[in-house]
C-alpha cells in the first residue's frame, strides 16, 4: 500500500486524507519534535546570560505555556515562538517559524538556491530518514516552505520520487529536473483536511464543508445565493474606503453589496474572515492606513485575521482595479516564482502600524495555519485576564511581563509580578489580586500594552 508521506515544513493543522493511502504526517512529527521539551536545553545554553535576558523570558514564558493545558491560540502562539528561537541559534541554512520558512542565503523561488541549502544539515534529518524508509511513498507538496526537505530528500535519494500535492501540481515543470531520474507526479486523490475540525481547507469537494478563499465574482454572488458547504469564507481585499472595498484579484465591491453578502454568508452559517492583503500594485500608503481604518470600523459580522503579502500569480497583470500596472522583472534566477512582481510592497513600519489597527477592535490569528482560522476564539467579554501568549515569568530575580504575540517583555513590580506568575494561562486576574487599587493599576498597567482580555468590561466596572 502507498503511503502519503507529508515533509516538513507543511502546515502542522492541516493532513491530506487519500482513499487507500494511509498518511504520514513527518510536518507534525517534525513541529513536535524541534518545539518539544527536547528542545529546552539547547536554547536554555543559547540564550543563557544578561545579554539573552529578554529571549530567556520568551523561552520560559513558551514552554511554561506548552507544559500546561493551553488553548489553541496560546499553544500555536507558544509553538512559533520556541520554533524561531531555535532557528535563530542553530546552523541550519534556514530560518523557522510556525507558518514560515526563509533561506538564509537565497529564496525558496531558485532551486539553485533550494539545491545550496540542501549541502548543509538541516532541522529535519530524523523525518527525512524516515521518509527514505519508506518503500512505497508519494510526498505531499503543498506549499514552498517544504522545498528544503524536498531537495534535501531529493539529494540523498538514488531512487525516483514521487510527488503530488497543490505546489507540486503548479510547479512540476521546474520541479521535474531537480529531482531523480524517473520521477513522477501522480494523484492520489487526497483532500487537504483540517485537524480536528472534518474542515477541507481550499478544496472544495462534493459531500465536506470546507474553508476557502471567495474570488470577487463569488462574493458578489453570495449575496444572492451562498456558496454550498461553505463553513469559513476567507475575503482577501486589497483596498477599501467609505464607498467600496477592493477584492485582491481586483474585483470592486460596494459596501451595501459587501454587506448583503456577508449577512447572506452568515445566516447560511459560515464564519466570515478577512485577510487584508498588503502590497497590491500601485497602492499608496496612506490608501493603507485609510483600508485598515475602514476594515476595523466595519459594522460587520465578519472578523480581520490579520494581514498578508499580496499575491497575483504567476500570470503577469497590466491592469488591477482599474489601475495601470507596471510590472517588475522577475529575477533570472527565480524559476519557481509564484507572483508576478510590482510596485506596491509596504514597508515594516507600515506594516506594523495598520497591523496594530486592525488589532484594536479584531483578534489576529495567532499565525497563518489553517488550525487557527477554525479555532473558537476566547469570549471578548467577562472578567479581566491575561490574553492568550501572555503571561508573567520570573528570570534573574525579577518578573516579566512576557507577551509571546509581539516578543516583547516588560519588567513589572515585584509585587504584583509573583502573584501574577501564579496564575493559568487565561485565567481572571482576580485569582491573583483582589478588588482595589491593586487590581485597578494592574489592568491599567495591562491594558496600556495591549496584553488584556476582557478590558472593555473591567473599563467599563471602572
Amino acid at each position: 500500500m502507498t503511503t502519503l508521506v507529508v515533509l516538513p515544513h507543511a502546515d502542522p493543522t492541516l493532513c491530506p486524507e487519500a482513499p487507500e493511502h494511509p498518511t504520514l504526517p513527518l510536518h507534525v512529527a517534525a513541529v513536535d519534535r524541534l518545539a518539544g521539551p527536547g528542545s529546552r536545553p539547547a536554547i536554555n545554553r543559547a540564550v543563557a546570560g544578561p545579554i539573552g535576558e529578554a529571549e530567556a523570558a520568551l523561552a520560559a514564558a513558551a514552554y511554561r505555556v506548552l507544559d500546561g493545558e493551553p488553548g489553541p491560540a496560546a499553544r500555536w502562539i507558544a509553538t512559533d515562538v520556541v520554533l524561531t528561537l531555535r532557528s535563530r541559534h542553530e546552523s541550519w541554512p534556514i530560518h523557522l517559524r510556525l507558518d514560515d520558512l526563509e533561506l538564509i542565503d537565497g529564496s525558496t523561488e531558485s532551486t539553485a538556491d533550494l539545491r545550496r541549502a540542501a549541502d548543509r544539515p538541516g532541522p529535519f534529518e530524523p523525518e527525512l530518514a524516515r521518509a527514505l524508509s519508506e518503500p512505497a511513498a508519494v510526498l505531499w507538496i503543498e506549499r514552498d516552505q517544504q522545498l528544503p526537505a524536498l531537495f534535501a530528500l531529493a539529494a540523498c535519494s538514488d531512487t525516483a520520487l514521487r510527488l503530488d500535492g497543490p505546489f507540486a501540481r503548479r510547479h512540476w515543470t521546474a520541479l521535474r529536473p531537480t529531482l531523480p531520474d524517473g520521477s513522477l507526479l501522480v494523484d492520489t486523490g487526497a483532500v487537504p483536511m483540517v485537524a480536528g475540525h472534518r474542515v477541507s481547507w481550499q478544496h472544495r469537494g462534493p459531500d465536506l464543508p470546507w474553508a476557502d478563499q471567495l474570488g470577487g465574482t463569488e462574493l458578489v454572488a453570495a449575496a444572492r445565493t451562498p456558496p454550498p458547504r461553505c463553513a469559513v469564507a476567507i475575503l482577501p481585499i486589497a483596498l477599501a474606503d467609505e464607498e467600496r472595498i477592493v477584492h485582491a484579484d481586483g474585483t470592486v465591491v460596494g459596501h451595501h453589496a459587501l454587506r448583503a453578502a456577508v449577512d447572506t454568508l452568515v445566516a447560511a452559517g459560515a464564519r466570515v474572515l478577512v485577510e487584508f492583503w498588503l502590497g497590491a500594485p500601485e497602492v499608496t500608503e496612506t490608501e493603507l492606513h485609510d483600508t485598515a481604518r475602514v476594515l476595523a470600523a466595519a459594522d460587520l459580522p465578519w472578523r480581520v485575521v490579520g494581514c498578508r503579502p499580496f499575491h497575483a500569480g504567476p500570470v503577469a497583470i497590466t491592469t488591477w482595479a482599474g489601475r495601470p500596472v507596471t510590472a517588475l522583472p522577475t529575477p533570472g534566477s527565480a524559476d519557481l516564482a509564484r507572483s508576478t512582481r510590482s510596485r506596491g510592497v509596504p514597508s515594516e513600519r507600515v506594516v506594523q502600524s495598520v497591523g496594530a489597527t486592525l488589532a484594536a477592535r479584531h483578534s489576529p490569528v495567532p499565525a497563518r495555519v489553517a488550525g487557527a482560522y477554525l479555532d473558537e476564539l476566547v469570549p471578548a467579554d467577562g472578567p479581566p485576564r491575561l490574553a492568550p501568549g501572555v503571561l508573567v515569568v520570573p528570570v534573574d530575580g525579577k518578573h516579566l511581563l512576557v507577551d509571546l504575540r509581539a516578543r516583547r517583555t516588560y519588567v513589572i513590580d515585584d509585587r504584583f509580578g509573583a502573584r501574577l506568575a501564579r496564575l493559568p494561562g487565561e485565567a481572571a486576574l482576580a485569582g491573583a489580586l483582589p478588588p482595589g487599587r491593586a487590581m485597578e493599576r494592574t489592568v491599567g498597567l495591562l491594558s496600556s500594552v495591549g496584553a488584556l482580555a476582557g478590558a472593555e468590561e473591567a473599563r467599563a466596572d471602572g
